[in-house]
């Protein structure tokens, strides 16, 4: 049993909460997609274009005699040109030089820079949603209150295996 004139940590107010270090991301992070498909080459222009050469079927019958002086001619493979748009995103970080100067309990950072990586995350998932969605590319209308590019989405660019129904 203690003597009266003990303190002990049940009378003592100011002791410093035992609070987690660590934050716990409930949030999904996962972006597949841009896993898969990796980091491309930088782009210099806004409306970035490349060709595709879609081969003709397959045949099994592929044959012709030997010495044939003039066997028919194939139709050339050409290539098409593809091309989408550029899209520009943004996460607005503030942070006041009084929260950024403050001892939180249980923080030991800087807020300005736990914002802008907690933001920047929150950008990689949106790219990722954006680069799986249906949208077509949009060349926008620029300027101060025109209409902002849209990059298209995978499926915009799918020509097979797609099945849509009646309305589309």
């Amino acid at each position: 049993m203690p003597t009266v004139n003990t303190l002990r940590t049940y009378d003592n107010s100011v002791i410093r909460e035992d609070l987690e270090q660590q934050y716990s991301m409930i949030s999904p992070e996962e972006t597949p997609f841009q896993t898969a498909i990796g980091v491309g080459s930088p782009c210099s222009m806004t409306n970035p274009e490349w060709t595709v050469v879609d081969l003709q079927e397959p045949v099994n019958n592929n044959r012709v005699s030997e010495g044939d002086p003039t066997p028919p001619d194939d139709a050339p493979t050409l290539a098409e040109r593809l091309s989408n748009y550029t899209q520009i995103s943004d996460k607005i970080v503030r942070v006041s030089h009084t929260s950024e100067a403050v001892d939180a309990a249980a923080e030991n950072i800087q807020r300005l820079a736990e914002q802008m990586a907690l933001k920047l995350r929150e950008l990689k998932r949106d790219m990722e949603v954006m680069l799986l969605s249906n949208v077509a590319a949009n060349p926008g209308s620029g300027g101060v209150g025109g209409t902002a590019r849209v990059a298209a989405g995978l499926p915009a660019f799918l020509r097979t295996n797609i099945i849509l129904g009646a309305t589309g």
